[in-house]
Formats: C-alpha cells, sequence, structure tokens
C-alpha cells in the first residue's frame, strides 16, 4: 500500500518542491478532470465486479465472458469519453476553470492519452482478487511502483509537462507487464485485453483524428458548440469503427441486449 501511495503522489510532491505552487496547481488540475470520468465508472463497477466474478470461480468460461462484457461497456464508455477530453482540451479547460488556467490544457491532452487504457488496465485488480492471486499484485505493485516513481524524476527537469510525458510513456509501458502478467493464469488470457483495446481503442483513434479535422477545417469560435460538435463526430465515428470489425459488431449486439434486458426487467417491476 505504501509504495503505491508514494508512487502515486511523488509527482505532486516534487513538482510542488521543484517547480512551486503554480506548477503544481497546474498539474493538479490536469490530472484531477483526466480521472473524473474514469472514476464515475471504474469505482462503481468494482463493487459490481467483484462479487460478480467471485460467484462464478470454477466455471471458467462463464467468468471469462462476464469479465469480457464488463471490459466492453468500460471501453465503449470511457474511450470515446477521453478521446474527448483530449481533442477539446482548451475549451474544457476554459468552460471549468477559466482563462486563467490555459496551461492546464496541454497537460490534460497528454495525460489523457494514458486514460484511454488506464480504466481497463485499474480492471485487473479485479481478476488478481477474485482469482486469490493478491500475492502476484503485491509483486506486480513492488515492480511498477518504482518504474512510476523513476518516470517522474526522469521528467522532472522539463516541469510538469515533462513529468507528464514522461509518467505517460513509462504507465503505456507498464500496462504490457500487467496484461502479461495477469494473463499468465486463470480464464481471462492477455491476447483478451489486446484484443478489447485494438478493436475499441482503433475506432477511438478514428474518432479522436476526426474531431482534430474538424476543428482545423471549421475553428469553431463558441467552445461549447466546439465540444458538442466534437462529441457527435466522436461518438458517430467511433460506432462506425465498432461496426467494420467483427469483434466490435459483437461488443454493441451485446450492449443492445443488455439495454433491451434492463428494459424488460424495469418494466416488469413497474
Amino acid at each position: 500500500a505504501s509504495i503505491n501511495f508514494f508512487s502515486r503522489n511523488l509527482d505532486n510532491l516534487l513538482i510542488g518542491r521543484v517547480w512551486g505552487a503554480q506548477q503544481l496547481g497546474v498539474y493538479g488540475r490536469a490530472y484531477q478532470l483526466m480521472m473524473l470520468p474514469i472514476e464515475q465508472i471504474n469505482e462503481p463497477m468494482t463493487s459490481v465486479a467483484v462479487p460478480t466474478l467471485s460467484r462464478l470461480m470454477g466455471n471458467d468460461e462463464a467468468y471469462r465472458k462476464a469479465y469480457l462484457r464488463m471490459l466492453e461497456k468500460i471501453a465503449l464508455i470511457t474511450m470515446p469519453g477521453v478521446g474527448l477530453l483530449i481533442t477539446t482540451a482548451d475549451w474544457i479547460v476554459a468552460i471549468v476553470l477559466g482563462p486563467k488556467w490555459t496551461e492546464v490544457a496541454t497537460l490534460l491532452a497528454v495525460l489523457g492519452i494514458v486514460g484511454l487504457i488506464q480504466p481497463i488496465s485499474n480492471t485487473t485488480g479485479w481478476l488478481f482478487v477474485t482469482q486469490g492471486r493478491t500475492k502476484e499484485m503485491f509483486k506486480l505493485a513492488m515492480i511498477g511502483g518504482p518504474i512510476t516513481m523513476a518516470s517522474i524524476v526522469v521528467g522532472l527537469p522539463w516541469g510538469a509537462k515533462g513529468v507528464a510525458i514522461s509518467y505517460v510513456t513509462v504507465q503505456l509501458l507498464k500496462t504490457h507487464i500487467v496484461y502479461w502478467w495477469v494473463g499468465r493464469k486463470g480464464p481471462v488470457k492477455t491476447v483478451d485485453f489486446y484484443r478489447i483495446i485494438g478493436t475499441f481503442g482503433l475506432a477511438s483513434a478514428c474518432g479522436i483524428i476526426s474531431s482534430l479535422a474538424y476543428r482545423y477545417w471549421e475553428q469553431p469560435s463558441n467552445p461549447f458548440v466546439g465540444i458538442f460538435s466534437c462529441s457527435l463526430i466522436m461518438a458517430g465515428t467511433m460506432l462506425l469503427g465498432l461496426v467494420i470489425f467483427p469483434y466490435g459488431r459483437q461488443a454493441l449486439r451485446d450492449v443492445v441486449q443488455s439495454v433491451a434486458l434492463l428494459r424488460k426487467v424495469a418494466s416488469a417491476t413497474t
């Protein structure tokens, strides 16, 4: 627990110590904005996922299917949301924080890159806990924590922006270790993570590129109009991208079926 605490707070400590309160404020607000949509999804899902997966232990196929379905829902919600955060960071910062915090936008866009996959990586804890592999999770933290802290120190000479870039780079590399480690045992394999990230990540990338192209050609002056337009472009492009891939079509069908089931349950209880 202590290694995780230090690795997650060392960036704030060192930026404040070396670069002062102004740089710390910029970095802290960018990180908070990046984490906001992620926390709204992961925390409620964890309270449901861990008991559900625990009950399914012993039935490998049902366990794997349940986990991957939850992972698909998380990717479907968070990836376009974080993608929108990346492409409209300047507008969002101007609306939420005001014009004095324009520096936050650049850091928010940088940190958003790791925010695309962090919600998926966070769910690996469900697998370790429900499979009784907490010792392995501790070992992984003992390896990953110092690597994260080293990345912060490496980026520190270049200020908050340097820390953000170094942190994102190392986190992207660390995810490969996490997926390999958790996929060595149990019903969920390493390839399952790459299948979901590849499908939803590519669709999200298409949405990000399309939104940036819209900003380049149209250059909307009203941030509210710009955010709304980019959200439509992001959603439409991502849906189109998912339809292209067989796995994406399967995930969308599952979402439609889940919504239909929830409606039936709701109507039956009223």
